[in-house]
Formats: C-alpha cells, sequence, structure tokens
C-alpha cells in the first residue's frame, strides 16, 4: 500500500528523529552547564584545593611532631640522651668504646622503628662537628638552613635539600639543644625520610598546586615558585598573589609556621574552557553524524531487513536452497550467507528426522536382539558354572564365574560410571581369568584407601592398563601393582609392573601384534574415556625404562574426585 502525499517518507522521519533525539538534549545539556559550570568551579574545584591545602598542613604538622618526638629520646632524659651523657662523662677507653657502639646502636634502632625519619646525628659546638650519623652526611651550617620557627631548645626548618650525602632531594628536618650537664653546645638534627616529603609536597594532577612556607615572621622560608616569590622575601613586600594571576588560599598551623598554595589562573580556568570547546566542536559533529545516519539508515536497516524476512518465509515454505543476491554490505552479507546454510542445515535435518522415523521401528527390533543376546550368553556361562560344580572342576568353575561377573558388571549398569570398588572387583575377576589362561602364578599387589572406594570412576579404567602390565612380558616372578591414594586433593592411580619395559625400538612383531594384544587400543580407550567424562582435565603420565618396568600415573581433577 502506498502512503498519501501528506504523509512523510521513512528516511525523513529517520532524520527527523535523529535531529530531535540527539541534538534537543545535547543543547539543552550545553545551556544547563553553561549556567552551572562557574558554579561548580567555585565550589568543587576551591574545595579540592582548601582540601588540599588542609591534608599538606596536617602531614607536616605530623612530621614536624614525629621529630619533636624522636629528638627528646636523644636528648637529655632520653634513652639515647643519657647513654650519650655516660660516654662524654667517662674516662675509661673501654667503657667508652662499649657506650659508643651502643648509642650507634639505638640510634640504628630509632631510625629502623621510625621509617619517616631519614638522617639522624649530634652536632658538637662550635665547629660544627658531626658524629653518630645514621648516613654519611655533608657539613652542617644551620645558618644556610631555611628556619620555619623555633621553640624552647628546638629548631624547625621548612623544606631543603638534604645533607645527607649524594642526595639531593627534599626533607624537613630539626635540631634540637642535647642539654647535657656540663656539655654545652651539643645538638640532635634530625630529617624527614625522602619519600615522607615529597609524598607531602607532592601536587595533584590537576589543578597544579604550589606551596609557600612562611615562617613565624610571615617570610618566605621554602618556595615551589622562586621566580615570583624568592626565600627570605617578606610577604608584605610581594605583590598581591591574585594580582599575578594565582589563586591564593593560606593556612596558618598552631606551630606558629604559615602554608599557602598557589594555583594559576590559567590553570584553574583550564577545564572549563577546554569543556566549552568540547562541546561547540561536538555540537557540529553531532549534527553532521545524526543527518547522515538518518539518511543512511534506510539503506544499511530497512532493505536487508526485506531481503531476511522474504529467506524466512522460504523455510516456512520448505523451499531448498535458492539464489542469494549480495547487499554489499558485509556484515549483511555474512549474516546472509550464513542464513543460508542454516536453512540448508534445517532441510537436512528434517529429511533425517524423516528418515529415523521410518527406521525407528527397525531400530527397535534391533535393540530387543540387542538386549536377548547378552542374557543368553550370561544363561550359557551360568549352565557352564553349575556343570562345573557338578564334575567337580573347581578351575573351570572360578574361571566361568569371574567371566560372568565381568559380563555382568559390563553388560547391565547403565551409562559409563562405576565406582572405585566395582572396577577393583571387576580387576581382581580379569586376574583371574589370565592367570588361568597363560598359567601364572603371582599375585597383584592392590593398595587402596577405605575413603575412595565409592569414587565414581569410568568403568574398564583400570583393567586395559593391568592388560598392558601383563602383556609386556610379565612371567612368575613379575610384580604389577595397583596403588589409589590422594595428591592435592586429587585422585591418583598408580599402575606399575616390573616387566621388560617399553622398547623404544621397533618390535619385531610390528604393530600388528600390538594390536592382537590390545595394547594400542586400551590405552587409546583409557584416555578417550577419561578426557570424554573429565573434559579433558585428566593426566596420563607414562613412564617406562627398558628392563626396569613400566608405570602408567592417572589424576582426576579434585572438583570430580
Amino acid at each position: 500500500m502506498r502512503s498519501g502525499p501528506g504523509f512523510l517518507t521513512l528516511r525523513k522521519r529517520l532524520v527527523i528523529v535523529f535531529l530531535l533525539g540527539i541534538l534537543v538534549p545535547f543543547s539543552l545539556t550545553v545551556l544547563v552547564s553553561y549556567f552551572t559550570i562557574a558554579s561548580i568551579q567555585e565550589n568543587q574545584i576551591r574545595s579540592q584545593i582548601r582540601s588540599s591545602l588542609a591534608e599538606v598542613q596536617i602531614n607536616i604538622e605530623n612530621a614536624i611532631d614525629n621529630l619533636n618526638h624522636v629528638s627528646q629520646q636523644l636528648a637529655l632524659g632520653g634513652h639515647i640522651g643519657t647513654l650519650l651523657d655516660d660516654y662524654l662523662s667517662s674516662e675509661g677507653a673501654y667503657q667508652r668504646s662499649s657506650l659508643r657502639e651502643q648509642i650507634k646502636t639505638e640510634m640504628s634502632l630509632v631510625s629502623y622503628s621510625n621509617p619517616n625519619v631519614g638522617l639522624t646525628m649530634y652536632i658538637f659546638e662550635p665547629d660544627h662537628n658531626r658524629d653518630f650519623e645514621t648516613f654519611p652526611s655533608l657539613p652542617f651550617n644551620p645558618d644556610k638552613l631555611p628556619r620555619l620557627v623555633r621553640r624552647y631548645l628546638i629548631t624547625y626548618f621548612g623544606p631543603h635539600k638534604s645533607l645527607q650525602l649524594f642526595s639531593d632531594r627534599i626533607v624537613l628536618s630539626a635540631l634540637r639543644t642535647a642539654d647535657i650537664p656540663g656539655h654545652d653546645g651539643i645538638s640532635v638534627y634530625l630529617e624527614t625520610s625522602f619519600k615522607l616529603a615529597e609524598r607531602i609536597l607532592e601536587s595533584p594532577a590537576r589543578p597544579i598546586v604550589h606551596y609557600l612556607f612562611l615562617d613565624e615572621d610571615r617570610k618566605v622560608a621554602y618556595s615551589q615558585l622562586p621566580a615570583a616569590f624568592p626565600n627570605g622575601e617578606a610577604l608584605g613586600a610581594v605583590t598581591s598573589p591574585n594580582n599575578q594571576g594565582f589563586i591564593w588560599s593560606e593556612a596558618v598551623s598552631h606551630q606558629g609556621w604559615t602554608l599557602v598554595s598557589l594555583v594559576a589562573g590559567s590553570d584553574f580556568n583550564r577545564e572549563r574552557n577546554s569543556w566549552f570547546g568540547a562541546m561547540g566542536l561536538l555540537f557540529l559533529l553531532f549534527a553532521a553524524v545524526a543527518a547522515l545516519l538518518g539518511s543512511l539508515l534506510w539503506e544499511m536497516v530497512y532493505k536487508p531487513l526485506g531481503v531476511f524476512e522474504k529467506e524466512m518465509d522460504t523455510i516456512e515454505r520448505r523451499e531448498g536452497e535458492g539464489s542469494v543476491v549480495p547487499l554489499k554490505i558485509p556484515e549483511f552479507d555474512r549474516l546472509l550467507f550464513r542464513f543460508q546454510a542454516m536453512k540448508a542445515r534445517v532441510h537436512n535435518l528434517l529429511e533425517e528426522v524423516e528418515v529415523k522415523e521410518r527406521h525407528r521401528s527397525d531400530l527397535e527390533i534391533e535393540k530387543l536382539i540387542y538386549q536377548i543376546n547378552p542374557h543368553f550368553l550370561l544363561n550359557a556361562l551360568n549352565t557352564v558354572h553349575w556343570l562345573a560344580v557338578t564334575h567337580q572342576q573347581p578351575e573351570i568353575d572360578a574361571f566361568a564365574l569371574s567371566l560372568t561377573r565381568l559380563l555382568h558388571y559390563n553388560l547391565s549398569k547403565p551409562g559409563h560410571l562405576g565406582t572405585v570398588r566395582e572396577e577393583i572387583v571387576a580387576l581382581q575377576d580379569y586376574v583371574a581369568m589370565q592367570k588361568v589362561r597363560f598359567d601364572l602364578t603371582f599375585v597383584p599387589s592392590i593398595l587402596v584407601n577405605d575413603h575412595w572406594l565409592d569414587t565414581p570412576l569410568p568403568r574398564f579404567t583400570l583393567q586395559p592398563l593391568v592388560e598392558n602390565s601383563i602383556y609386556h612380558g610379565l612371567g612368575d616372578d613379575g610384580f604389577i601393582g595397583l596403588e589409589l591414594s590422594e595428591a592435592e586433593g586429587s585422585l591418583r592411580v598408580v599402575i606399575e609392573d616390573h616387566g621388560p619395559g617399553i622398547d623404544p625400538s621397533p618390535s619385531r612383531e610390528g604393530p600388528e601384534e600390538d594390536r592382537r594384544l590390545g595394547m594400542g587400543i586400551g590405552l587409546s580407550y583409557v584416555k578417550r574415556i577419561l578426557d570424554h567424562h573429565f573434559e579433558g582435565k585428566a593426566t596420563i603420565c607414562i613412564r617406562s625404562e627398558p628392563g626396569r618396568g613400566t608405570r602408567v600415573e592417572i589424576r582426576l581433577p579434585p572438583c570430580e574426585v
């Protein structure tokens, strides 16, 4: 049915739907974002900067408090300070040497137990001599260090390069007067670890934050922007940071120093500017893509759907394969050809079902015949058993009973799974028959934990492996061992013999003799039946040495045992 002149075509409708569905929500989103981005910037970004500033302030205060706590242990009243007092007061060489080693040990222990503490040493005035260093160090000069704040007996220094030898990494430090009676001019110098100071001063990815440390006189003790805010410069002598294009935030510590964070205005507004630029480009791109998609959807979707609808009608009419017209769209062409192949398979399956229905009665008759024959064979063996009992033939009687049980185990149990207990009984019957057949006198060694007797196991897994051991030249004085045990939560089955082993050279009897003995077929059966039941997770390992025997090890996956 053709549409009237007042109706829009599908192509036009698709274009309109795409324009309305994509551009209108996008335009509204841009407009709303335009009026909210300023608020987001002022609240979220400034809050992030203040939060980061407060976190850095707390971390620095904790680092300084930790330096203060550790330095007290090295001053008078602390354990190490007491040892130093004894060392300086002692006169005996041996006692001084012992105390010196003890002080070094205690200082190393302090550094080891405080991972946030780095270089530690004692300073002796007036020449600033260094002793008991935990690491090799450079000459000490407190006037070159950026003093942050001074309190009673202790001075804290802002970030500076470490005095540790061969290192230029940034640390915080403290200098405490040891206050040892009779020995003025002794101080304790401590630094934070490298990682602690660098982690504290690490700036977030966006926006990039720079820090200033101001001492108790509000002079710059440390600056990450030395060109704009040089060290030692009083803050009042510097032009207002906001006028230099920086966003200023500061936090005053209860310890007396001040931390300032500076964010460049261009970096502060970078996200907003880049966001607006991207939105403009996306608006133009979406407009072009929406129009293009609406126009092409007709060619790419609607026409191929009509072709698939016709192909589905042919399945209902049960028509065979026909000519396929390519749609010139690779994805749809692949689907169309696969649909044709599926249609052919469905047609073949329907024909197979019809053939199977015609032969179902024949299969039922064959099934009945297969069920009758085994029962006849078992009844005949039972008759042989009673004849042997009647004529007092115990060997024939035992042979017939073993064969009857073996056949009954093979024919009467549905499916392919038995248990370890049933496998061992069947194996014993098989070995009894082989001993009569080949006039053997050996007794197999069977070791199995009662815990595994009811474990499911594919039927006739053990018998082909024992059969190989017998056919590999086992004599009356030979040995065949079977062991079932646990290995890493799984069932391990080991069958080994002391026969001549497997000769790596070609057999003189040839492959025909091997097939007659059932060696290749038996091992192949065991591997295939294990792969089938355990989905390839079971493993078989065969090791053989000429003259020493063969060992076969099977491991079943833990989830299956």
